[in-house]
Formats: structure tokens, C-alpha cells, sequence
């Protein structure tokens, strides 16, 4: 409470938030002139005070959304981690008979984690394809593709020993 605010200056403060901040419909409420609302307003700090109040309730409420999202976060990765050890052991107790199954476990397994760690899903697809295909793609973004460009951009992009080259 600052000094001088009372308590019919409190009320009309939360009369004064809950209006959106509003000296019009403060006024009608508190039986007082928009004037002597915007006064107080300014005289008592109360858009300072309402700030800080919302930037509370924002804390709160993305400290809320961490918390729940930290949750699902577990969730997912021990359901992903179930699914892949179910996987794992059919196809070690039971080696390729029903690969699909195993093979189905997996993926769905890999793909929850994916989820669940926020990676986007065209990563996959990416991580599969060819520098050729990379450089192709990124010169089509740029629509620059021709075989002048590819060739260029796939020599410089190419490691000096052929070793490391995937084709």
C-alpha cells in the first residue's frame, strides 16, 4: 500500500484492473469522476502496480506451461523407450519372422522421441539424403538450379579426398 491509499482507493484499484485498466468503467462503478480515477491511478502507481502484476501472472503461467510440457516431455520419451525396447527384444527373441512389427515399434518409437525432444520431422528426411541431393534441394530454394550451378556447388561441396563423399 502506498501512502495515503486507502482502502476505498484499494478497491477501486481492483475495480480499476478488472475494468482493463479502464477509468470510464471504474468511474461508473466506483461512484467517482474519470478524473479522480486517473488521479489516483497516477497518484497510487497503479499502472506500475498492474505491470507488475500481469508480468506475475505471466511468470506463473509460462512456469505452469514448462512444468506441463516438461511432464508430456517424460511421458513420450518412456513410452518412446518402451516401444523401442519391445522392438529390440522381439526382434532379438524372435530374430526377422515379423520384421514389420518390430520394425513398426521402432519407428513409432523413434519418431515419439523426435517429438518429444522438439525435433521437426523433415530432419529425418535430410539426415537420409545425399550431399548431391542437399546442394540440388538448396539451389532449387534458391531457384539458381542448373547444371552449372549443381556441378559447382557439388565440387565445393565435395571433401578434398573422395573418402568422405557420399554418393
Amino acid at each position: 500500500m502506498v501512502t495515503g491509499e486507502t482502502n476505498q482507493h484499494l478497491m477501486a484499484f481492483e475495480v480499476w484492473y478488472q475494468c482493463h485498466r479502464s477509468a470510464r468503467k471504474c468511474a461508473g462503478e466506483c461512484g467517482v469522476s474519470e478524473d479522480t480515477v486517473s488521479r489516483w491511478a497516477a497518484k497510487f502507481g497503479w499502472h506500475e502496480r498492474a505491470d507488475a502484476r500481469d508480468a506475475e501472472a505471466f511468470r506463473l503461467s509460462e512456469a505452469a506451461a514448462i512444468r506441463k510440457q516438461a511432464a508430456l516431455f517424460r511421458k513420450l520419451t518412456d513410452v518412446a523407450d518402451s516401444l523401442l525396447e519391445h522392438g529390440i527384444r522381439f526382434l532379438d527373441e524372435n530374430g526377422v519372422r515379423d520384421e514389420r512389427s518390430a520394425i513398426m515399434a521402432i519407428r513409432e518409437a523413434a519418431t515419439i522421441a523426435r517429438v518429444a525432444q522438439g525435433i521437426p520431422s523433415w530432419i529425418g528426411t535430410v539426415m537420409r539424403e545425399s550431399d548431391e541431393d542437399l546442394v540440388r534441394h538448396y539451389l532449387e530454394s534458391r531457384s539458381k538450379v542448373d547444371d552449372e550451378h549443381f556441378a559447382t556447388a557439388c565440387e565445393a561441396a565435395a571433401p578434398d579426398d573422395e573418402e568422405g563423399w557420399v554418393r
